[in-house]
């Protein structure tokens, strides 16, 4: 799923977004959704874990401290930065059918 939320963003950014959006298509705008909220979810979180431990948010102070972090072994890495989150779990309720394809960027 990253490796798509990937291509997708790597489109945007070289302005090939058509591919995507040219043809409305519900369920391909339906998925850009999902995945937007996914990553947005992603982002938020690990944002507010760095921010909200100072420890960790030292391992994000320059690129000197970046650069040492992710020298460390993946098991300290694990360690410092805590659980892992379920990015799914954002959209677990979401409903389609409450989604208008208005909503969705159809053009009447």
């Amino acid at each position: 799923m990253m490796g798509h939320i990937y291509e997708i963003r790597s489109a945007a950014e070289h302005l090939n977004e058509n591919r995507y959006l040219e043809i409305f298509d519900r369920n391909i705008r339906l998925d850009l959704a999902k995945k937007d909220a996914i990553t947005e979810y992603i982002a938020r979180s690990a944002l507010v874990r760095i921010l909200s431990d100072p420890y960790l948010c030292a391992h994000f102070g320059s690129a000197a401290t970046l650069a040492s972090f992710w020298s460390i072994s993946t098991e300290e890495r694990q360690r410092i930065w805590g659980s892992a989150i379920a990015p799914m779990d954002v959209i677990s309720d979401f409903e389609e059918a409450f989604v208008t394809d208005a909503q969705l960027g159809k053009v009447a």
